[in-house]
C-alpha cells in the first residue's frame, strides 16, 4: 500500500509538470505491482496506457519493459497466446536495440510460458537461450529465474532432484537478498507443485 501511494504521487508529479518519460516509467511499476496483488484488469489498462505513452514518444526501452509486463498479465490471465506474442514482440525489439538483459527476459518469459502449456521441450529450448545470455553478462536475478524454471519442470516430470535444486537455488538468493524469490521457493517447497511463478523483472 505504501509504494502504492508513492507511485501514485509519482504520477501525478509527471503529469503535472510535462514529464511523459517518468509518467511510462510509473505506470510500469504500478502495473507489475498490481499484477503481483491479482488486481489483472487495473494492471492490464495502465500498461497499455504506458505502451501508448511509449510508443508515441518512441521510448523503445520502455515499450518493451511494458510489452513483457503485459505479457506477463496475459500469462496470468492464462491467455497464453497473447502472452507469446508479446514476448515475442519484446524480444526482437530487444535484439535491434542491443538491450541484452530484455532479450533473456523475453526468453525466460516465454520458457515459463511454455510450462503454464505443458510443452517441456519448448520451455527448456527458451530457458537455455535465456540462460545463456544471463551467464555471459553476469545477471544474477536472471540466472535465478532459470533455476527457478528447472524447479518447476523437474517437479511436473517428478524428479526427485528438484528439492536439491531448490535448497541450492534458495541459499543464493537469500545471500543475494532476493526476497520475492525466496517466497515463491518457499510457496513451491510448501506446496510440492509447479506453481506459476510471476515475473517481476529486474
Amino acid at each position: 500500500q505504501f509504494c502504492v501511494k508513492w507511485l501514485i504521487k509519482s504520477l501525478r508529479f509527471a503529469r503535472n509538470n510535462g514529464f511523459p518519460e517518468i509518467e511510462c516509467r510509473t505506470l510500469r511499476k504500478l502495473a507489475d505491482i498490481l499484477r503481483s496483488r491479482g488486481h489483472l484488469m487495473l494492471a492490464e489498462q495502465i500498461c497499455i496506457k504506458g505502451l501508448d505513452i511509449a510508443r508515441s514518444k518512441k521510448y523503445t526501452r520502455y515499450e518493451i519493459y511494458l510489452m513483457c509486463s503485459l505479457g506477463e498479465i496475459f500469462r496470468c490471465k492464462k491467455s497464453y497466446v497473447d502472452a507469446l506474442e508479446l514476448f515475442n514482440k519484446a524480444e526482437k525489439l530487444a535484439i535491434k536495440q542491443g538491450i541484452k538483459p530484455w532479450i533473456g527476459h523475453a526468453n525466460l518469459a516465454i520458457a515459463e510460458t511454455y510450462i503454464s502449456l505443458k510443452d517441456i521441450s519448448k520451455s527448456n529450448e527458451f530457458q537455455g537461450q535465456a540462460r545463456e545470455i544471463y551467464n555471459k553478462i553476469s545477471h544474477n536475478w536472471g540466472i535465478i529465474q532459470c533455476d527457478i524454471v528447472e524447479i518447476r519442470k523437474l517437479l511436473i516430470q517428478n524428479n526427485s532432484l528438484w528439492l536439491t535444486k531448490l535448497l541450492e537455488t534458495r541459499d543464493r538468493a537469500a545471500i543475494l537478498g532476493y526476497s520475492n524469490e525466496l517466497k515463491i521457493l518457499e510457496n513451491i517447497e510448501i506446496n510440492r507443485e509447479a506453481l506459476d511463478n510471476k515475473l517481476m523483472f529486474l
